[in-house]
């Protein structure tokens, strides 16, 4: 018969159950990114009557559109958790909202 195995955890390997705090970092940035693009998905879709993704009312995209051409505090709010500034989001924006009106640009698919 074996013998039972036994697992220890040295303080040195601690770091490897949980990530550090630069990963950490790193992953909250890119949700916060994510986030910023899907809303941004959303105000296009309902600026240009693009198709709306799955599920999603009709009112949550036009909030999402009021509150990025009016700087509201959900654009702030995400600007500021990537590091984005507002007024050249906002610039941004209406220009991909015209781009995309005219047909010389395209809106990508939300991943949700």
């Amino acid at each position: 018969m074996n013998a039972p195995v036994t697992a220890t955890i040295e303080a040195d390997h601690a770091d490897d159950l949980e990530p550090c705090p630069t990963q950490q970092a790193e992953q909250c940035s890119r949700l916060w990114a994510s986030a910023l693009a899907l809303y941004l998905q959303d105000a296009i879709r309902h600026a240009t009557g693009g198709k709306k993704p799955f599920n999603v009312p009709d009112y949550e995209l036009e909030a999402a559109f009021d509150d990025v051409c009016r700087l509201g505090p959900m654009t702030r709010h995400l600007c500021q958790m990537t590091g984005t500034d507002p007024e050249w989001l906002q610039d941004q924006f209406k220009q991909a909202v015209l781009e995309i009106r005219d047909g010389e640009r395209t809106l990508g698919k939300a991943r949700r």
